[in-house]
Protein backbone atom coordinates (compact mmCIF):
# COMPACT_ATOMS: atom_id res chain seq x y z
CA UNK A 1 0.00 0.00 0.00
CA UNK A 2 2.71 2.29 0.90
CA UNK A 3 4.64 1.55 -2.65
CA UNK A 4 1.17 2.47 -4.45
CA UNK A 5 0.78 6.01 -2.53
CA UNK A 6 4.76 6.56 -3.40
CA UNK A 7 4.19 6.33 -6.65
CA UNK A 8 0.49 8.35 -7.05
CA UNK A 9 3.13 11.22 -5.24
CA UNK A 10 5.02 11.73 -8.01
CA UNK A 11 2.32 12.99 -9.91
CA UNK A 12 1.38 16.54 -10.28
CA UNK A 13 -1.63 17.60 -8.54
CA UNK A 14 -4.49 18.95 -10.68
CA UNK A 15 -5.33 22.14 -9.87
CA UNK A 16 -9.06 23.36 -8.58
CA UNK A 17 -9.42 25.80 -11.73
CA UNK A 18 -8.19 24.47 -15.05
CA UNK A 19 -9.51 27.46 -16.91
CA UNK A 20 -7.06 29.68 -17.64
CA UNK A 21 -4.74 26.97 -18.40
CA UNK A 22 -7.02 25.46 -20.86
CA UNK A 23 -7.29 28.69 -22.25
CA UNK A 24 -4.07 29.46 -22.45
CA UNK A 25 -3.19 26.10 -24.37
CA UNK A 26 -6.03 26.83 -26.66
CA UNK A 27 -5.10 30.00 -27.72
CA UNK A 28 -1.47 29.06 -28.01
CA UNK A 29 -2.29 25.90 -30.32
CA UNK A 30 -4.37 28.05 -32.31
CA UNK A 31 -1.54 29.96 -33.13
CA UNK A 32 0.87 27.09 -34.01
CA UNK A 33 -1.70 25.96 -36.62
CA UNK A 34 -2.71 29.33 -38.46
CA UNK A 35 1.49 29.21 -38.76
CA UNK A 36 1.79 25.43 -39.64
CA UNK A 37 -0.85 25.91 -42.40
CA UNK A 38 0.15 29.03 -43.72
CA UNK A 39 4.01 27.78 -43.90
CA UNK A 40 2.50 24.61 -45.73
CA UNK A 41 0.50 26.28 -48.15
CA UNK A 42 3.03 29.10 -48.91
CA UNK A 43 6.82 27.01 -47.66
CA UNK A 44 9.10 29.79 -47.33
CA UNK A 45 7.60 32.89 -48.91
CA UNK A 46 5.43 32.75 -45.77
CA UNK A 47 8.68 33.84 -43.92
CA UNK A 48 11.45 36.23 -43.56
CA UNK A 49 13.82 34.14 -44.63
CA UNK A 50 16.02 34.63 -47.53
CA UNK A 51 18.56 32.94 -50.12
CA UNK A 52 21.38 34.21 -48.06
CA UNK A 53 19.58 33.76 -44.39
CA UNK A 54 18.18 30.17 -44.65
CA UNK A 55 17.80 29.84 -41.43
CA UNK A 56 15.13 31.60 -39.57
CA UNK A 57 12.82 31.88 -36.43
CA UNK A 58 12.44 27.95 -36.65
CA UNK A 59 15.81 26.35 -36.63
CA UNK A 60 16.66 28.96 -33.53
CA UNK A 61 12.94 27.01 -31.93
CA UNK A 62 14.42 23.86 -32.52
CA UNK A 63 18.07 24.36 -30.66
CA UNK A 64 15.77 25.81 -28.35
CA UNK A 65 13.68 22.76 -27.57
CA UNK A 66 16.50 20.16 -28.51
CA UNK A 67 18.94 21.53 -25.88
CA UNK A 68 16.61 22.11 -23.07
CA UNK A 69 15.58 18.56 -23.80
CA UNK A 70 19.16 17.88 -22.68
CA UNK A 71 19.62 20.13 -19.72
CA UNK A 72 15.99 18.15 -18.37
CA UNK A 73 17.76 14.70 -19.08
CA UNK A 74 20.78 15.73 -17.06
CA UNK A 75 19.05 17.25 -13.89
CA UNK A 76 17.00 14.29 -13.70
CA UNK A 77 20.29 12.65 -12.04
CA UNK A 78 19.67 14.46 -9.32
CA UNK A 79 16.38 12.31 -8.71
CA UNK A 80 18.69 9.11 -8.72
CA UNK A 81 22.03 9.24 -7.13
CA UNK A 82 22.22 11.48 -3.43
CA UNK A 83 26.10 11.59 -4.04
CA UNK A 84 25.15 13.98 -6.60
CA UNK A 85 22.81 15.96 -4.65
CA UNK A 86 25.81 16.72 -2.17
CA UNK A 87 28.34 17.13 -4.10
CA UNK A 88 26.54 19.78 -6.27
CA UNK A 89 24.91 21.24 -3.03
CA UNK A 90 28.02 20.80 -0.50
CA UNK A 91 26.18 19.68 1.76
CA UNK A 92 27.05 16.36 3.55
CA UNK A 93 24.44 16.11 5.93
CA UNK A 94 21.87 15.96 3.18
CA UNK A 95 19.90 13.31 3.69
CA UNK A 96 16.51 14.44 3.11
CA UNK A 97 16.11 12.94 -0.81
CA UNK A 98 12.64 11.99 -1.25
CA UNK A 99 11.14 14.65 -2.82
CA UNK A 100 14.43 14.91 -5.29
CA UNK A 101 13.71 10.63 -5.88
CA UNK A 102 10.45 11.40 -6.54
CA UNK A 103 11.12 14.09 -9.16
CA UNK A 104 12.90 11.46 -11.39
CA UNK A 105 10.03 10.69 -14.09
CA UNK A 106 8.86 14.34 -14.63
CA UNK A 107 11.78 16.25 -15.95
CA UNK A 108 11.97 13.15 -18.28
CA UNK A 109 8.62 13.53 -19.54
CA UNK A 110 9.02 16.96 -19.99
CA UNK A 111 12.06 16.18 -21.48
CA UNK A 112 10.08 14.16 -24.21
CA UNK A 113 7.59 16.76 -24.59
CA UNK A 114 10.51 19.21 -25.75
CA UNK A 115 12.65 16.89 -28.01
CA UNK A 116 9.16 15.96 -29.42
CA UNK A 117 8.60 19.54 -30.32
CA UNK A 118 11.67 20.41 -31.59
CA UNK A 119 11.14 17.56 -33.97
CA UNK A 120 7.66 18.87 -34.97
CA UNK A 121 9.15 22.25 -35.46
CA UNK A 122 12.08 21.02 -37.89
CA UNK A 123 9.88 19.02 -39.52
CA UNK A 124 7.62 22.17 -40.52
CA UNK A 125 11.19 24.39 -41.23
CA UNK A 126 11.97 21.18 -43.86
CA UNK A 127 8.95 21.23 -45.60
CA UNK A 128 10.08 17.58 -46.83
CA UNK A 129 10.85 15.67 -43.59
CA UNK A 130 10.26 12.19 -45.14
CA UNK A 131 12.87 13.18 -47.85
CA UNK A 132 15.15 13.55 -44.93
CA UNK A 133 14.11 10.36 -43.09
CA UNK A 134 14.32 8.39 -46.70
CA UNK A 135 17.85 9.63 -47.88
CA UNK A 136 19.53 9.66 -44.12
CA UNK A 137 18.64 5.66 -44.10
CA UNK A 138 19.48 4.84 -48.01
CA UNK A 139 22.47 7.56 -48.82
CA UNK A 140 23.86 9.27 -45.36
CA UNK A 141 26.50 10.96 -45.31
CA UNK A 142 28.83 10.15 -42.24
CA UNK A 143 31.17 12.80 -42.53
CA UNK A 144 28.35 15.45 -41.93
CA UNK A 145 27.61 16.44 -38.18
CA UNK A 146 24.03 16.83 -39.79
CA UNK A 147 23.42 13.82 -40.34
CA UNK A 148 24.75 12.67 -36.67
CA UNK A 149 22.99 15.49 -35.30
CA UNK A 150 19.31 13.64 -36.78
CA UNK A 151 20.87 9.89 -35.43
CA UNK A 152 21.87 10.99 -31.84
CA UNK A 153 18.64 12.59 -31.41
CA UNK A 154 16.58 9.80 -32.63
CA UNK A 155 18.34 7.37 -30.42
CA UNK A 156 18.30 9.81 -27.42
CA UNK A 157 14.34 10.12 -28.02
CA UNK A 158 14.20 6.15 -27.66
CA UNK A 159 16.14 6.18 -24.49
CA UNK A 160 13.91 8.54 -22.94
CA UNK A 161 11.08 6.61 -24.04
CA UNK A 162 12.32 3.32 -22.60
CA UNK A 163 12.97 5.19 -19.68
CA UNK A 164 9.39 5.80 -18.87
CA UNK A 165 8.53 2.67 -19.76
CA UNK A 166 10.43 1.17 -17.27
CA UNK A 167 9.99 3.36 -14.35
CA UNK A 168 5.91 2.50 -14.98
CA UNK A 169 6.36 -1.22 -15.08
CA UNK A 170 8.60 -0.82 -12.09
CA UNK A 171 12.15 -2.13 -13.32
CA UNK A 172 14.77 0.61 -11.56
CA UNK A 173 18.07 -1.32 -12.42
CA UNK A 174 16.69 -0.73 -16.26
CA UNK A 175 15.56 2.69 -15.54
CA UNK A 176 18.98 3.40 -14.57
CA UNK A 177 20.26 2.13 -17.57
CA UNK A 178 18.56 3.47 -19.82
CA UNK A 179 19.11 6.99 -17.92
CA UNK A 180 22.64 6.71 -18.30
CA UNK A 181 22.35 5.56 -21.89
CA UNK A 182 19.98 9.00 -22.34
CA UNK A 183 22.51 11.26 -20.51
CA UNK A 184 25.76 10.37 -22.61
CA UNK A 185 23.74 9.96 -25.94
CA UNK A 186 21.97 13.44 -24.78
CA UNK A 187 25.35 14.91 -24.26
CA UNK A 188 26.58 13.86 -27.33
CA UNK A 189 23.93 15.24 -29.51
CA UNK A 190 23.79 18.44 -27.89
CA UNK A 191 28.22 19.28 -28.02
CA UNK A 192 27.22 17.67 -31.58
CA UNK A 193 24.89 20.29 -32.43
CA UNK A 194 27.41 22.79 -30.99
CA UNK A 195 29.28 21.26 -33.57
CA UNK A 196 26.87 21.71 -36.49
CA UNK A 197 27.57 25.56 -36.17
CA UNK A 198 31.28 25.39 -35.05
CA UNK A 199 32.43 23.77 -38.10
CA UNK A 200 31.15 26.03 -40.72
CA UNK A 201 34.20 27.64 -42.13
CA UNK A 202 32.59 29.91 -44.29
CA UNK A 203 30.42 31.05 -41.13
CA UNK A 204 32.88 32.80 -39.33
CA UNK A 205 30.70 34.22 -36.58
CA UNK A 206 30.10 30.41 -35.40
CA UNK A 207 33.98 28.96 -35.68
CA UNK A 208 34.38 29.44 -31.80
CA UNK A 209 36.13 26.53 -29.72
CA UNK A 210 34.11 26.31 -27.23
CA UNK A 211 30.81 26.35 -28.71
CA UNK A 212 29.45 23.02 -28.07
CA UNK A 213 30.78 23.63 -24.49
CA UNK A 214 28.71 26.74 -24.52
CA UNK A 215 25.97 24.22 -25.61
CA UNK A 216 25.76 21.84 -22.78
CA UNK A 217 26.18 24.61 -20.26
CA UNK A 218 22.85 26.96 -21.63
CA UNK A 219 21.26 23.22 -21.78
CA UNK A 220 21.67 22.87 -18.25
CA UNK A 221 20.51 26.45 -17.53
CA UNK A 222 17.59 25.94 -19.10
CA UNK A 223 16.50 22.49 -17.85
CA UNK A 224 17.26 23.88 -13.99
CA UNK A 225 14.89 26.78 -15.37
CA UNK A 226 12.18 24.60 -16.39
CA UNK A 227 11.94 22.45 -13.52
CA UNK A 228 11.72 25.60 -11.40
CA UNK A 229 8.65 26.63 -12.83
CA UNK A 230 7.35 22.82 -12.72
CA UNK A 231 8.05 22.13 -9.39
CA UNK A 232 6.43 25.70 -8.15
CA UNK A 233 3.28 24.14 -9.79
CA UNK A 234 3.24 20.85 -7.92
CA UNK A 235 2.25 20.59 -3.96
CA UNK A 236 3.01 23.07 -1.43
CA UNK A 237 5.78 20.65 0.07
CA UNK A 238 7.53 19.77 -3.37
CA UNK A 239 8.00 23.55 -4.09
CA UNK A 240 9.79 24.69 -0.49
CA UNK A 241 11.97 21.49 -0.78
CA UNK A 242 13.04 21.52 -4.39
CA UNK A 243 12.94 25.24 -5.48
CA UNK A 244 15.48 26.82 -3.29
CA UNK A 245 17.89 24.18 -4.24
CA UNK A 246 17.10 24.57 -7.99
CA UNK A 247 17.44 28.26 -7.90
CA UNK A 248 21.56 27.27 -6.52
CA UNK A 249 22.04 25.40 -9.78
CA UNK A 250 20.79 28.59 -11.40
CA UNK A 251 22.82 30.61 -9.87
CA UNK A 252 25.78 28.52 -11.07
CA UNK A 253 24.89 27.73 -14.72
CA UNK A 254 24.26 31.97 -15.35
CA UNK A 255 27.69 32.23 -13.74
CA UNK A 256 29.38 29.80 -16.14
CA UNK A 257 27.34 31.16 -19.39
CA UNK A 258 27.38 34.56 -18.66
CA UNK A 259 31.46 33.77 -18.82
CA UNK A 260 31.05 31.57 -21.43
CA UNK A 261 28.51 34.68 -23.71
CA UNK A 262 31.79 36.97 -22.59
CA UNK A 263 34.70 35.66 -24.31
CA UNK A 264 32.50 34.61 -27.25
CA UNK A 265 32.15 38.42 -27.72
CA UNK A 266 35.65 38.98 -26.78
CA UNK A 267 37.15 36.25 -29.21
CA UNK A 268 34.64 37.92 -32.21
CA UNK A 269 36.34 41.89 -30.93
CA UNK A 270 40.17 40.92 -30.17
CA UNK A 271 41.96 41.33 -33.67
CA UNK A 272 39.11 41.87 -35.81
CA UNK A 273 39.02 39.11 -37.42
CA UNK A 274 37.24 39.70 -41.02
CA UNK A 275 33.54 38.57 -41.22
CA UNK A 276 33.49 37.49 -37.27
CA UNK A 277 34.63 41.28 -36.40
CA UNK A 278 31.34 42.48 -38.58
CA UNK A 279 29.14 40.09 -36.89
CA UNK A 280 29.77 40.53 -33.50
CA UNK A 281 29.34 44.34 -33.94
CA UNK A 282 25.87 43.61 -35.39
CA UNK A 283 25.23 41.89 -32.38
CA UNK A 284 26.76 44.58 -30.37
CA UNK A 285 25.55 47.71 -31.94
CA UNK A 286 23.17 46.19 -34.88
CA UNK A 287 19.49 45.62 -35.33
CA UNK A 288 20.40 42.46 -33.16
CA UNK A 289 21.70 44.93 -30.07
CA UNK A 290 18.26 45.39 -28.19
CA UNK A 291 17.77 41.80 -28.71
CA UNK A 292 21.13 41.24 -27.28
CA UNK A 293 21.63 43.50 -24.30
CA UNK A 294 17.99 43.51 -22.56
CA UNK A 295 16.68 40.17 -23.41
CA UNK A 296 19.68 37.98 -23.63
CA UNK A 297 22.58 39.54 -21.61
CA UNK A 298 19.75 41.74 -19.47
CA UNK A 299 16.82 39.51 -18.72
CA UNK A 300 18.23 36.11 -19.36
CA UNK A 301 21.22 36.50 -17.57
CA UNK A 302 21.57 39.50 -14.99
CA UNK A 303 18.31 39.80 -13.62
CA UNK A 304 17.28 36.20 -13.05
CA UNK A 305 20.96 36.59 -11.03
CA UNK A 306 20.19 39.63 -9.11
CA UNK A 307 16.59 37.94 -7.85
CA UNK A 308 18.14 34.51 -7.33
CA UNK A 309 20.72 36.38 -4.99
CA UNK A 310 18.40 38.73 -3.27
CA UNK A 311 15.35 37.50 -2.90
CA UNK A 312 14.31 33.78 -1.60
CA UNK A 313 10.57 33.62 -1.70
CA UNK A 314 9.59 30.62 -4.00
CA UNK A 315 6.94 33.29 -6.67
CA UNK A 316 9.96 35.15 -7.46
CA UNK A 317 12.33 32.42 -7.63
CA UNK A 318 9.69 31.08 -10.52
CA UNK A 319 10.08 34.55 -12.38
CA UNK A 320 13.77 34.17 -12.36
CA UNK A 321 13.16 30.84 -14.42
CA UNK A 322 10.47 32.49 -16.47
CA UNK A 323 13.15 35.44 -17.16
CA UNK A 324 15.45 32.80 -18.01
CA UNK A 325 13.92 30.71 -20.16
CA UNK A 326 12.41 33.49 -22.38
CA UNK A 327 16.78 35.32 -22.52
CA UNK A 328 17.50 32.06 -23.76
CA UNK A 329 15.21 31.96 -26.65
CA UNK A 330 16.14 35.00 -27.63
CA UNK A 331 19.67 33.72 -27.07
CA UNK A 332 19.37 31.12 -29.39
CA UNK A 333 18.06 33.64 -31.96
CA UNK A 334 20.44 35.76 -31.61
CA UNK A 335 23.36 33.43 -32.41
CA UNK A 336 21.28 32.01 -35.15
CA UNK A 337 20.82 34.84 -37.29
CA UNK A 338 24.35 36.48 -36.37
CA UNK A 339 25.81 33.88 -37.97
CA UNK A 340 24.10 34.51 -41.01
CA UNK A 341 23.59 38.06 -41.37
CA UNK A 342 27.76 38.50 -43.16
CA UNK A 343 26.61 38.05 -46.94
CA UNK A 344 29.06 34.88 -48.11
CA UNK A 345 31.36 36.69 -51.34
CA UNK A 346 33.10 34.22 -53.40
CA UNK A 347 35.81 36.64 -53.45
CA UNK A 348 38.54 36.66 -50.60
CA UNK A 349 39.11 40.11 -50.59
CA UNK A 350 35.31 41.28 -51.67
CA UNK A 351 34.09 44.26 -48.99
CA UNK A 352 31.99 42.76 -46.07
CA UNK A 353 28.19 43.02 -47.26
CA UNK A 354 25.69 42.93 -44.29
CA UNK A 355 22.34 41.08 -44.61
CA UNK A 356 18.94 41.41 -42.63
CA UNK A 357 16.40 38.96 -41.26
CA UNK A 358 13.19 40.16 -40.10
CA UNK A 359 10.96 37.38 -39.04
CA UNK A 360 7.35 37.50 -39.85
CA UNK A 361 4.07 36.76 -38.00
CA UNK A 362 4.06 33.06 -39.23
CA UNK A 363 7.44 32.19 -37.77
CA UNK A 364 6.54 34.14 -34.20
CA UNK A 365 3.15 32.31 -34.03
CA UNK A 366 4.45 28.62 -34.92
CA UNK A 367 7.66 29.51 -31.88
CA UNK A 368 5.37 30.96 -29.72
CA UNK A 369 2.56 28.35 -30.48
CA UNK A 370 4.86 25.84 -29.80
CA UNK A 371 4.78 26.09 -26.64
CA UNK A 372 1.14 24.31 -26.48
CA UNK A 373 2.87 21.03 -27.86
CA UNK A 374 5.10 21.47 -24.47
CA UNK A 375 1.73 21.58 -21.94
CA UNK A 376 -0.24 19.14 -23.93
CA UNK A 377 2.52 16.44 -24.31
CA UNK A 378 3.29 16.56 -20.60
CA UNK A 379 0.14 16.40 -19.53
CA UNK A 380 -0.86 13.66 -21.59
CA UNK A 381 2.30 11.61 -20.54
CA UNK A 382 1.31 12.39 -17.07
CA UNK A 383 -2.26 11.11 -17.47
CA UNK A 384 -0.68 8.10 -19.05
CA UNK A 385 1.83 7.04 -16.52
CA UNK A 386 -1.09 7.70 -13.97
CA UNK A 387 -3.48 5.31 -15.27
CA UNK A 388 -1.05 2.90 -16.28
CA UNK A 389 -0.22 2.92 -12.32
CA UNK A 390 -3.36 2.79 -11.21
CA UNK A 391 -4.41 -0.13 -13.59
CA UNK A 392 -1.37 -2.08 -12.17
Amino acid sequence: MNEVVQQKSILPKSPKNQTPLLVITGVLLALFIYGAIVTLAKGHHAWGTTDEVLWGLLISAYVYFAVGCTGLCLLSTLGHRVWILRLVFGDTKFTNTKEFEDMGIKPIILAITFLSTAFIVLALELKYPLNLAIYAVLSPNFQSAFIWMGYLYGIYLVFLIAEVFFHMINKEKAVKVFAVLAITTGLAATSNLGAVFGTMPGRAFWTSPYLPILFIFTALLTGAAALLILFYFTSERTREQLVPYLSKLLVLFIIVVLILTIWNILSGLIGQSPERYEATMYLLTGSLSISFWVFELGLGLLLPLLIVLTVKDPRSLMAAGVMVLVGMAFARHNLITAGQIVSLKPEVNAPVTLLSYTPTFVEYSMVIGALSMILIGYFLGIKLVNKFQKAH
